[in-house]
């Protein structure tokens, strides 16, 4: 899963998975009129942190005049409501995710 394509709001983004992400960062995402819009994750996130990651820069693409406060809350409540045992349950994937580290800078 290197790489691959993703539609948000009519905008056809270029998603990588690489450790190659600006500075400390979990992620980033161009702006949507850039010509080559890009989302990079950190591909040595997993499990909560790797949905916060994903969801958070998705979120930029999608509605990029967010605040950085309003993307980061959104993602966080995100992944931690996901990886609730219920949900899980319900999404059928308790079994093959595992909760991840307490390591969420953003909790």
């Amino acid at each position: 899963m290197a790489e691959h394509t993703v539609k948000i709001n009519g905008t056809e983004y270029l998603v990588k998975y690489t450790t190659k992400v600006p500075g400390k960062e979990w992620g980033s995402c161009t702006h949507p009129h850039e010509p080559e819009p890009t989302i990079l994750i950190n591909s040595r996130k997993r499990g909560a942190d790797l949905l916060y990651a994903i969801s958070h820069e998705m979120l930029h693409g999608a509605a990029w005049e967010l605040s950085e406060e309003t993307v980061t809350a959104y993602s966080a409540a995100l992944s931690k409501y996901i990886f609730r045992p219920e949900v899980l349950d319900r999404l059928q994937l308790r079994r093959t995710l595992k909760r991840p580290k307490n390591d969420d800078p953003h909790q």
